[in-house]
């Protein structure tokens, strides 16, 4: 196993401690700050999901080979500052909300245009089920422990405490990033219209970014922002929002296995159909009857189906890069994937928007048309697998 394979699978699930408390406690922490406006927290995290958008068009037209391992380096140190505002300014980041979202989603988009092009160069022999199997398995393990330990630190101590843990937490991955070998990483500048132009299969092309659109409307998009606050609004509680996460991840861990082990192409359809057409079917008692016990069991079936369709969904995208277009032009490719998810998250994230201002009482139904869209992915996800070349 190459040994740049096992120190990127252990900086992105220590990056994803990160990741953790930006989706989850970031959340509560500006819903609480802006004494429960979820407005405010909402244009947050448009505004992070527009930008990404700019920046990263900007940086994928200026990585190349030269320079994809030094610019991943320099995304970790930017999270580093990102943390270290937050230490600094604490409550006083509600003044500059807006400015920190532009900072974090570039530091983040940084991350994931380096980090996505060096995982293309290190799984050269087609290794990605296994690679996002293990990824996926680490990160639900590591989702266990860090919602629950956060939310114990923020709820004994303080907002402040946590702030310092992350510090040392991204301080320790820009350090190990050092120790990543300084292989060139085939990867050239984007060239949007001669990428759009080398599309060998238009069918398995626009599948693949509906897909990924449905990917940032509900997996990744606001679903996640808007369980958090809606149980935090009721239990008003740092540790049981982690340990309600922390619970579902245990669940993601079990499914993780069971995807290294059983899942496959042949019988994904099989499984991953009728659990999100359950999570839909369970999805409208609980919108239409409310209450944290019924959300609970929601985010722990939405577990299952993420866990699932991520670890598929993340492995045929990459691995239909040669079906799609030249290798010449992964680095456009990834990019492309990049701006339909972020789209996808856009609509989503308007979406809630829009109802909190006009008709809040009506947030709770909107669970329905995410996990929707949830069985729109399965579906094309199950149809591309069998479309595809891919064994």
């Amino acid at each position: 196993m190459d040994k740049n394979w096992i120190k990127l699978v252990v900086l992105n699930n220590l990056k994803d401690i990160i990741r953790i408390f930006g989706n989850l406690f970031l959340s509560i922490y500006f819903f609480n700050i802006t004494n429960g406006n979820l407005i405010e927290v909402l244009k947050y995290w448009l505004l992070y999901s527009a930008s990404n958008l700019v920046y990263r068009y900007v940086i994928c037209k200026f990585i190349n080979t030269n320079n994809v391992i030094k610019l991943y380096r320099v995304s970790l140190f930017a999270n580093l500052i990102t943390v270290s505002i937050l230490l600094v300014l604490r409550e006083n980041i509600i003044n500059y909300i807006y400015i920190f979202a532009l900072l974090q989603s570039f530091a983040i988009s940084l991350y994931y245009a380096t980090y996505e092009n060096i995982t293309c160069n290190i799984n050269k022999n087609n290794s990605y089920k296994k690679y996002f199997s293990i990824d996926s398995l680490l990160s639900n393990l590591m989702s266990i422990l860090a919602p629950l330990c956060l939310g114990t630190l923020i709820e004994t101590f303080s907002y402040i405490v946590a702030f310092g843990v992350l510090l040392i937490i991204t301080m320790g991955c820009f350090v190990l990033s050092l120790f990543l070998n300084n292989e060139k990483v085939q990867c050239q500048r984007i060239e949007v219209f001669k990428y759009l132009k080398s599309i060998k299969d238009k069918k398995i092309y626009r599948k693949t970014l509906l897909q990924n659109f449905f990917d940032g409307f509900n997996t990744w998009g606001p679903v996640g922002v808007l369980t958090t606050v809606i149980i935090y609004s009721q239990i008003s509680n740092e540790t049981i929002v982690g340990g309600i996460n922390s619970m579902s991840n245990v669940v993601g861990v079990l499914v993780s296995l069971l995807c290294i082990k059983v899942i496959n192409k042949r019988n994904f359809g099989k499984l991953i159909i009728p659990t999100t057409i359950i999570i839909f079917l369970l999805t409208i008692p609980i919108s239409i009857n409310f209450s944290v016990v019924v959300v609970c069991i929601y985010t722990i079936l939405n577990q299952i189906g993420i866990v699932i369709t991520d670890i598929n969904g993340n492995s045929l995208t990459y691995e239909l890069l040669n079906e799609i277009t030249e290798p010449k032009y992964q680095n456009d490719y990834l990019w492309n994937i990049q701006f339909i998810f972020d789209i996808g998250r856009i609509v989503g994230y308007s979406l809630v928007l829009l109802v909190s201002y006009y008709c809040y009482d009506y947030l709770k139904y909107l669970f329905i048309i995410f996990s929707f869209g949830f069985v729109i992915r399965s579906l094309i996800l199950n149809n591309l697998m069998k479309q595809s070349k891919i064994e």
